[in-house]
Parts: C-alpha cells; structure tokens; sequence
C-alpha cells in the first residue's frame, strides 16, 4: 500500500512539471505570436482559449430571420433615442 501512495506522488509531481512545462509553451507561443502578430486560430487550443468554439470545424450560429428583425428594431430604436437627445442639446 506504501508503494502505490508513493507511486500516486510521483504521478501528481510529474503531473506538476507537466503543467508547468505547457504553461511555459503557451506563454513561449502568445508572445512569438504577439511580436510576430501572427495568431493561432487554426488550433482548436487557439481557439478555445479565444473563447471560441471548442472544435474549430463547428458551424456558427444563425439567427433566424425574426431574430434578426427584432436585433434590426432594437438598434432603430436605440439610434432614434440617442439622435433625439443630442438633437436637443445642439438646439
């Protein structure tokens, strides 16, 4: 029983520097690709961490057409209430 706990041990510490090492290669990689301005975005990593889809084959979303005619409404209305308040302080 020892050895299993001692074997357990050296898993969790190889799992450490495992971690370790790719934080190191992330780190490594954001900053080639900041200096570089070249980004990742073929990888599902890249995309992952840029809060994308988790399969970068995935399709996007699609509003329906009602969707979008509410979206459409709502930003009219928002143009209108905002020319009519600085339509009245320029008066």
């Amino acid at each position: 029983m020892l050895e299993l706990k001692n074997v357990i041990r050296e898993l969790r510490e190889e799992h450490r520097r495992a971690q370790s090492d790719l934080e190191k290669l992330d780190s490594a990689i954001a900053t080639i690709e900041n200096a570089t301005g070249a980004t990742g975005t073929n990888s599902a990593n890249a995309a992952r961490k840029a809060g994308g889809p988790k399969h970068p084959t995935a399709l996007p979303r699609v509003f329906s057409a009602a969707a979008r005619r509410r979206i459409s409404q709502a930003q009219k209305t928002r143009w209108a209430k905002f020319r009519a308040e600085h339509k009245e302080r320029a008066s």
